[in-house]
């Protein structure tokens, strides 16, 4: 006697169909959108993006339906009374428990999510369009600066910066490269100033938004933000406002972070050239592992626009610490200290401090 109402073959092979599709289509867009297959012929980076997008969306609802059905399916395996339907019929096996057949297929999804969150990251090419609109990182600035804000990041950073002794004392001079709107540009210079520096803080930009903060010149604080302009072009900025070298570069998921590995090593020896002896390169450097909270992270971005963790890895994880244990000169110029916080791991720093024998 058969217990369901149509024929689990029928089933297997309708899944398979469903299941198989969403793979090729999932591979073909996500392998075409990281080498710009796609978008070199249908010149739509952002329809592209919004299609991935969509793809992910939907395969959070098809693994959690099948989470749950695998874990009725469990149950009925396990003998709990109630759920007897699920032991079906299959022509193949010959009565097989039914249970086993959805467990596989729970199995199976969740399977196929590894394989979707390892081609999402084992691509580091084309990285930038993440960024796009409509891209899996869109919006990331005011998810990430949620998170920062409930583990209060800037005020845990800084205060650890000052207990390492990276501000040195007197008048301070900030260089950000990055500051996309300068929020934590602005955060230290009232933090220092607050401590009795004096503080000269310049924040550029490659991108001009709507949100750029004003000049700002009171008696101890002098604040200039300049958009439209990439790191070396910067570098000519600072010179013809009279401070060719500074105190501190803050690089925080910033130029060094979205240059290519084998260039990492040479922006770090150009920052030497606009260092004081004695200033520091300051970047971020949490650890963000591949696992399985990460990638439900980055799900969860995607369907609600917050984050409860790091969307991606720190700038140390990602280039520097590759680039400063394998290139002799960054040796020579700069010493690496490590800024950790003893009780939030997330607010870890590094700090590549200018040689006073560096010859620069």
């Amino acid at each position: 006697m058969d217990y369901f109402l149509f024929d689990l073959e029928e089933y297997y092979k309708i899944l398979f169909y469903i299941l198989a599709g969403a793979v090729i289509l999932y591979f073909i867009f996500r392998v075409g959108f990281r080498f710009r297959v796609i978008q070199i012929l249908l010149k739509y980076v952002r329809s592209m993006n919004q299609i991935l997008m969509g793809m992910n969306k939907v395969l959070a609802i098809i693994i959690g339906f099948y989470v749950m059905i695998s874990i009725l399916a469990s149950a009925a395996l396990m003998g709990v009374k109630g759920i007897s339907i699920l032991y079906l019929k299959v022509s193949l096996f010959s009565w097989i428990n039914g249970s086993l057949a959805f467990f596989a297929t729970g199995l199976g999804c969740a399977t196929m999510a590894l394989m979707f969150y390892l081609l999402e990251n084992i691509h580091p090419k084309m990285l930038s369009l993440d960024y796009e609109k409509g891209g899996r990182f869109r919006n990331w600035s005011k998810a990430t600066e949620q998170y920062l804000a409930k583990i209060n990041w800037a005020e845990r950073v800084f205060r650890n910066l000052e207990e390492a002794r990276c501000f040195g004392s007197g008048r301070i001079v900030i260089w950000s490269p990055s500051a996309n709107r300068a929020t934590y540009e602005l955060k230290l210079s009232r933090f220092l100033q607050s401590r009795g520096h004096p503080v000269i803080c310049f924040a550029s930009d490659q991108l001009s938004g709507k949100e750029q903060p004003g000049p700002i010149e009171e008696e101890t604080l002098i604040f200039r933000y300049k958009g439209s302009i990439n790191a070396d072009l910067a570098v000519e900025w600072l010179k013809e406002e009279g401070y060719p070298k500074v105190d501190v570069i803050w690089d925080i998921k910033g130029v060094l972070r979205y240059k290519p590995q084998k260039e990492v090593a040479n922006q770090l020896l150009h920052y030497a050239e606009s260092l004081q002896v004695g200033g520091c390169v300051v970047i971020e450097a949490y650890s963000r592992k591949n696992s399985l909270a990460s990638w439900l992270n980055s799900i969860h971005f995607e369907l609600k626009g917050r984050s409860f963790d790091y969307l991606e890895k720190s700038t140390y994880q990602s280039k520097m610490m590759e680039a400063y244990k394998k290139d002799g000169r960054l040796k020579e110029v700069f010493d690496e200290v490590h800024v950790v916080d003893p009780e939030q791991s997330d607010c870890n720093m590094v700090v590549y401090i200018k040689k006073q024998r560096a010859n620069q």
